[in-house]
Parts: C-alpha cells; structure tokens; sequence
C-alpha cells in the first residue's frame, strides 16, 4: 500500500508542478545542449528536448540534474530523440547519459529517449547514487558496464577497491528510483546485472519490458544485492543471460525482492535461468516463471512461492507484448494505483500479467485462429491455407495455430486441430509443453492425408465435410507459395547458431545481410538461386552460426537480418526486402 500512496502523489505532484512550471526548450541559440538547458531550470520547470540525436559532454561525461527537481523530456518521444554517449571500451571511452547523485527524489523526472552506446564502471547508461529519481518512457539499449582496473583512485560511486561492471543500463545505489515504462534491450555488464542493479536500493521497477540482457557473472537482467528490496511489478523479462547464476534475476546478499504480475521467461544461465536467490530470499506472485518453483535454483526455505503463479508460455509477439492467445491475458492481480501499461492502456481491476494490457478480457484458446472462441475445422482450413500460402496469417495468429508448440505453423498442426474437431485428441501438445509430436509420416502431404482418413471415419457435420474437401483441394493444388515471406528465426533468443526460414514465390538469387542495433553490418549470408518454394526446416532454412564476417562470434545482444530477394526475367527485375530482429544470449 506505501508503494501505491507513493506513485500516486508522485502522479499529483507531476499534475500540480505543471501548472507553474517554465518551459525551457532545447536546442535553441541561448541553450544549445540538454546540459545548458538543465543549468537554467529551477524546480518545477521542464526542459522540453526536440526530435534529434544529442550527444553527452566529455567532462564530466554524463548529464546532471544537479538536484533539480525538474522534468527533462522529448518533446516527440523516445523514437526520434536520441542521447549518443559515444562511449567504448578499446580505447577506454567511459560517458554515460545521466548520473543522479545529488540527493534527487522522485519529482526529479528523466522522460522518453533513447539512451545508446554508454560505457561505464556502474550503470552504462543512468547511475542513481544516493539519489531517487523517475525514469520513464525511455528505450535504453546497446549500453554497457565494464570491470574496473584494480589500480583506479577512488572516487567512483563505490570505493575503486570493489570491481565495476555492474549495471549495463541503470545502477541504482543506496537509492529508491522508480523504472516505469522502459524498454531496456541488448545491454552488457562485465559483472553482475545486465540491464539493472540494486546494491542497497529498494527502486519500484515497473511496467518495463527487460529483453535480450546479459553479464558476464550473475543476473543478466536485474541483480539484488546487499539487502536490496525492489519492487518488481508488471515487467515483462525474457531473453536474457548470465554466465553463472540467475538468467533473469538473481537475489543475494541478504537481499528481498518482491515480484508481482511479471513474466520471467526464456532466460538463460548455467543455474537458474529465471531466478537464483544465494543467501538471500525471494517472495514471488501472480507472476509467470518458466520452470515454476521448481525452476529456481536457492534455499527453497527462502523461496516465497505465493498464490496465483503460472507456468506457461507467455506466448509474445515481436514487441514482446503478449497476443490474444497469452495465458496471461487476465492472469494478474489488482494493483489500484497502477492504472496503466506500459502503452498508456488502462489495466482492469483483473489485469494481464506483463509489461503490457492487451485488450482482451480473457484468451483465445490455442487453435482458435479465427477468433471465435472455440476451435473448429474452420481454423484448421485457415493454418493450411498459410501453409501453402493461399493467406498470411498475422503473427498472434500464428501464435494460436501452432497447437504442437514447435515455433512453426506446419501441415501438422492443421492435422492436430482436424483431430480435436472430432475428439480424437482433446488437448494439444502445446498445452501440456510436451513439444511436437514423433512423426512417422515423412512429409507434410502424407501427415495430412493420414489426419484427413482418420477423422473421415467420424460422422462429420456439413462444415467440417466441407472444410476437408477445400483442404484437399488447397493442399492438392498450391505447391509453391503465393508470396514471399521472412520468418522468424529458430531458436530466438539463440546460442551460438540459429536458423532462418523463408519461403520463395518464384525462383530468386537470394541474400540474408546480418546487422547490429548500430546499423552496423556484421554477417551476409549468400544463398544463391533458389527455387520457388518454402525454406523452414533445418534442412533448408539459411543458417547462422553467430559469427562475423571474420569468423569472430558476435557478443550476446539483438540484431536484425534482412533478406534480399532478386527475381529477373525477359521483362523486368523485381527485388523483395523484409528485415526481422533476433537476440544472441551467452
């Protein structure tokens, strides 16, 4: 209850501040940069930053409120408003975006940018030192925390005696920041906590989608230590990494995290891939947490496994928003000073677990990819004709047809949904994790003429005998696709190789360009001329093995690859690009 009387007088004094306040625009001939904007501000007024890239100053490298209780914010929003601490590690060139290390409490307000490329001993990105701001609507990513010499004077947040490396985006020392409404992707630490620290800190870390994150050490998205007790509530954590302990979280040193309406899933470490709790404890509810109780490796005497949690596949779209087939649509429990998402949208009294409210009340169920709310032949006729390409199905409905849980949307799944019509399967294999199923049919021809004679042995109704007649026919008559298309990759988030599937709608000399989130090129794949036709399995797909153009393997983070597509004939030359993202964790 304090947590929710806190954010909502933070919610009035933001209301009341507004009405007095002075608003300093930035750039402007009188205050070129953000810095000299925020030198003029009194408390109460607000810095209103344009569209553009703005860079952080060399001394003392990083931007200062100095105490200010003011607002610093994009006049457009994180997209098109960009700090570029153009910090690396060889040659040493440590900036970051903000240090807040002048006892700032929460009407101190950091608002909507993108924060890349910083590099610093703690917190690559914001460092909190005994100071409490908000951080909100910011995209912060591609950032990083690295070791500290043992030889470094002190002066640094910690003594120069303790390592660096912790924090790739956000440090929060000794502090109570709130962290709402972020997206924090692909940051680094050398050490511990790949996205976020807590040393000693107790931030409300709300509202956040924590993806693709990774430290060297232990937590690649947020690590607790020395008795630190944040407030983890409605974030959505998957994709990240640590080399040793806790992929997603790990609580230690006396520590006391409490997680409420979170995702933790698909993260990855050589122990406890979601949580790890070392001499510490840990209370957790109405959450999602791949591997369950079971999954996390500690004392389970100190392991708080309170009602109302999952063990489910979340069941996320490329934004990591969950799609209308997401167990975790309505999953949640009622936070009433918590009124929205991380988008804006309202959260209902009965809310969806996650960073995100997706505006149904309840699931679809797997299958359904009409959206009717039950499963029929019907849906079953919609997966084939995405199959051979008669349809593209959009990508939540993508999610709802592939019944065997495989990641792909295949001839087998429409045989699985013909069998449930009739009975002879009750529940898919998606639904219970088990994967999909052992085929002895050695193509997706045979497989789904086998489905079709068992369920024609069952009294059918006119819709499902209709639906089987156009089944045949699609299916008789649509080798080669009708369109071309890039799917997502499998595995994602992968270590070390992945593969790429496409399909073809006409022969093609065919190229993948691999990129980082710099813009950077990294990998060309060069496939050749192709055939019309679909290249999803294994045996087909493009292929990846993580490494560069010079054989080096890439570091753990996201990427985006970009198939090019060229078809001539006698007349013309028609060319086809579509760019999809992945995540490298180690």
């Amino acid at each position: 209850m304090k947590l929710f009387m806190t954010i909502a007088l933070i919610c009035l004094m933001i209301i009341v501040g507004a009405a007095w306040s002075d608003i300093i625009h930035v750039p402007t001939p009188e205050y070129p940069t953000i810095q000299a904007g925020i030198d003029v501000a009194q408390d109460g007024d607000i810095v209103l930053v344009a569209d553009g890239t703005y860079s952080v100053p060399d001394d003392p490298g990083y931007l200062d409120f100095g105490g200010r209780a003011i607002t610093v914010e994009s006049e457009n929003g994180p997209a098109v408003t960009t700090i570029d601490c153009s910090g690396s590690v060889n040659p040493p060139v440590l900036r970051r975006a903000f240090y807040f290390h002048s006892g700032e409490e929460r009407d101190s307000i950091l608002d909507g940018f993108t924060i890349i490329n910083g590099v610093k001993y703690l917190g690559g990105a914001i460092a909190c030192d005994a100071s409490s701001p908000t951080i909100k609507n910011n995209i912060i990513i591609g950032n990083k925390a690295i070791l500290k010499p043992t030889d470094l004077a002190a002066g640094q947040i910690v003594p120069a005696a303790v390592p660096g490396g912790k924090g790739g985006a956000i440090i929060c020392n000794f502090s109570s920041p709130m962290i709402i409404n972020n997206i924090i992707i692909g940051n680094e630490s050398e050490n511990v906590g790949g996205a976020i620290v807590c040393n000693g800190a107790s931030p409300d870390i709300i509202n956040n989608i924590i993806a693709g994150n990774s430290a060297t050490d232990k937590g690649g998205a947020i690590a607790c230590l020395n008795a630190s007790s944040p407030n983890i509530i409605y974030n959505t954590i998957t994709g990240n990494s640590a080399e040793d302990l806790g992929g997603g979280i790990i609580s230690f040193q006396g520590s006391s995290p409490n997680i409420l309406n979170t995702i933790l899933w698909e993260n990855a470490a050589s122990q406890g891939n979601e949580i790890t709790v070392e001499t510490a404890e840990i209370t957790i509810s109405y959450s999602d947490v791949m591997g369950g109780e079971e999954g996390i490796f500690g004392d389970p005497d100190f392991i708080y496994w309170e009602e109302g949690n999952i063990t489910k596949e979340p069941l996320l779209d490329g934004n990591y928003h969950l799609t209308d087939y997401s167990p975790c649509i309505g999953a949640g429990t009622d936070t009433p000073d918590i009124t929205e998402d991380i988008d804006g949208d309202a959260r209902p009294s009965i809310p969806d677990m996650g960073a995100d409210e997706n505006a149904r009340d309840t699931p679809l169920p797997r299958g359904d990819v009409s959206g009717n709310e039950s499963v029929t032949a019907f849906d079953a006729s919609l997966v084939l004709q995405h199959v051979v390409g008669l349809i593209n199905l959009s990508e939540g409905q993508q999610k709802g047809a592939d019944v065997t849980g495989d990641k792909l949307v295949s001839a087998l799944d429409a045989a699985l949904i013909l069998q449930h019509t009739v009975g002879l399967i009750t529940i898919f294999p998606a639904e219970i994790g088990v994967g999909a199923p052992i085929l002895d049919a050695k193509s997706e021809s045979e497989l789904l003429a086998d489905a079709i004679k068992k369920v024609e042995k069952f009294s059918l109704d006119r819709e499902q005998k209709e639906v089987i007649q156009l089944i045949k026919s699609w299916f008789a008559s649509s080798i080669i696709p009708t369109h071309t298309t890039l799917f997502q990759n499998y595995p994602n988030p992968f270590n070390p190789e992945t593969w790429l599937p496409y399909q073809l709608a006409q022969d093609a000399l065919v190229t993948i360009h691999i990129y980082n989130t710099k813009g950077q090129f990294i990998r060309s794949l060069h496939l050749g001329e192709k055939q019309a036709g679909k290249y999803v399995t294994k045996e087909r797909a493009a292929y990846w093995d993580g490494r560069d153009n010079f054989g080096q393997k890439v570091a753990s983070g996201v990427y985006f690859y970009t198939m090019q597509m060229v078809h001539s004939n006698e007349d013309a030359t028609e060319k086809y690009t579509e760019t999809r993202r992945m995540v490298v964790l180690k």
